[in-house]
C-alpha cells in the first residue's frame, strides 16, 4: 500500500476536524499576536528647566534625560512598576508611581541623576550600549524591553579614556 491510499482510507470527517481544530488554533494565535503589549523605549535628551545645570543639580534631581515610552498596542497599558538593568544586575527603579498609558499614547519618565550616574559607571564597566527595560503591569504581567544607551556608553567611555 502506498502513501495515498492509506489517507484515503481515512474517513474525510477527520480531515473536517483537523482543519477545524487548526484553523481555532491559529486564529487565537492570531488575536493574542494583535492585542499583546506592545511597548517601545526611548532615551532623549531633556532641559527640564530654564537655567539649568547638570552640575547644580541635586542627586535626586533631574539628570538631563528621560525614558519615553510608547504604547504601540491596541490596548492601554497600566504600568505599576519600571526597572533598568544591564548585564542581568538590576541597576534602579525608575517609576515611582502607577502609570496608565493609552493606546498610540507615551509617557515620559525622568532619568534621575542618581540613576544616570549609576547607569554610566555600570557602562564604564562593561561596555554595553544596550539595558533591559522590565516592566510590570498591575496585572502582575512582566514585559521586557531593550533600551539603546548608545549615548551614555559613548559619554562613559570618553571619560574613561580621560582618566
Amino acid at each position: 500500500m502506498d502513501f495515498i491510499t492509506i489517507l484515503n482510507g481515512i474517513p474525510s470527517g477527520i480531515y473536517t476536524l483537523l482543519g477545524t481544530a487548526l484553523g481555532f488554533g491559529l486564529g487565537l494565535f492570531k488575536d493574542w499576536y494583535e492585542n499583546r503589549n506592545k511597548l517601545f523605549y526611548s532615551l532623549q535628551p531633556d532641559v527640564p528647566y530654564d537655567d539649568w545645570e547638570y552640575n547644580k543639580s541635586p542627586a535626586t534631581g533631574p539628570s538631563g534625560y528621560l525614558i519615553k515610552i510608547y504604547n504601540c498596542g491596541r490596548n492601554p497599558v497600566i504600568l505599576d512598576d519600571l526597572s533598568i538593568s544591564v548585564t542581568g544586575k538590576r541597576i534602579d527603579a525608575v517609576l515611582m508611581e502607577t502609570v496608565t498609558i493609552l493606546p498610540y499614547h507615551e509617557y515620559e519618565c525622568t532619568l534621575s541623576k542618581q540613576d544616570y550616574e549609576v547607569l554610566r559607571e555600570w557602562c564604564t564597566q562593561h561596555t554595553t550600549t544596550v539595558a533591559d527595560i522590565t516592566i510590570r503591569t498591575i496585572d502582575e504581567k512582566k514585559i521586557i524591553g531593550k533600551l539603546d544607551i548608545t549615548f551614555i556608553s559613548k559619554q562613559a567611555q570618553f571619560l574613561k579614556s580621560l582618566g
